[in-house]
């Protein structure tokens, strides 16, 4: 998922952040990838601002919602903070583990990326509900089907 934001200070570029699951963070601007700093804690990047200087830009949440911490102390909401029910709705899908054995564990782990990625769409919330348990279905049904075929 893309996201398109500005620093809460005069002359911040457009920074654009590639945040997908599976591939982690990329942080560009205008069109070019930024290097991420090698350096413990939260992932990081230096932007360049128009008057020469540079911040240094961290990212957090992102399981629950994406923010910006900026070295000058100010905090960006980038993604909308999921609700704990939220959450709870995403990670349902880990239970296939215990009900489907390694064929539910690994399409449980693949429907959570699914749900986190629905529960973040613009949809009312009773679509969002109905479809992270369309997906909980789903990944039960195949990996029913794979546990009974293969290891029956």
């Amino acid at each position: 998922m893309q996201h398109v934001f500005r620093l809460p200070e005069p002359g911040s570029p457009d920074i654009t952040v590639d945040h997908s699951q599976l591939s982690g963070l990329h942080v560009s601007l205008d069109g070019e990838r930024l290097r991420r700093l090698r350096e413990r804690g939260r992932p990081a990047w230096q932007i360049p601002m128009a008057d020469g200087t540079t911040r240094r830009v961290s990212f957090g949440g992102q399981m629950t919602g994406l923010v910006a911490f900026v070295d000058s102390g100010a905090i960006v909401q980038i993604e909308r903070r999921l609700a704990n029910w939220e959450l709870l709705l995403a990670f349902l899908p880990l239970a296939l583990l215990g009900l489907t054995g390694l064929a539910g564990g690994v399409l449980g782990l693949a429907a959570v990326v699914a749900d986190l990625r629905i529960l973040r769409a613009p949809w009312p919330p009773a679509a969002r509900v109905l479809a992270t348990f369309g997906m909980f279905a789903a990944a039960f049904l195949v990996s029913y089907v794979i546990s009974r075929v293969l290891f029956a």
